[in-house]
């Protein structure tokens, strides 16, 4: 399994850890995971990792939002929609073939 940690800037400039797992480049599909307020990425990444597997072939993105985990900037709930919206924008820009997109979420 490949696993890239980065970070992606948001459309403000904060910038977000963010966590991309695949098994190949040829991946039938995203699963966006997005965390659980207060919740950091690495949490939601193994939450969720066991999607990705060789039988389904997807990649899962997950992120920290800001002021959690790896992430720069301050939290505020505000501030919540910005950071997915910025994690959605690159992982759909990162797909050059379009391929199905999903998001999911976690509570805690």
């Amino acid at each position: 399994m490949m696993i890239e940690e980065l970070k992606i800037k948001s459309t403000k400039g904060v910038e977000l850890e963010t966590i991309i797992s695949q098994h190949n480049n040829d991946y039938s599909g995203t699963v966006l995971a997005v965390p659980a307020i207060t919740s950091c990425g690495k949490r939601s990444y193994y939450i969720f990792k066991d999607v990705v597997t060789p039988q389904n072939n997807l990649r899962l993105v997950t992120f920290s939002y800001r002021g959690h985990g790896e992430s720069t900037g301050l939290f505020h709930p505000s501030s919540t929609i910005e950071d997915i919206s910025s994690v959605v924008e690159y992982a759909r820009n990162s797909d050059k073939k379009n391929k199905p997109f999903v998001v999911v979420t976690s509570c805690s």
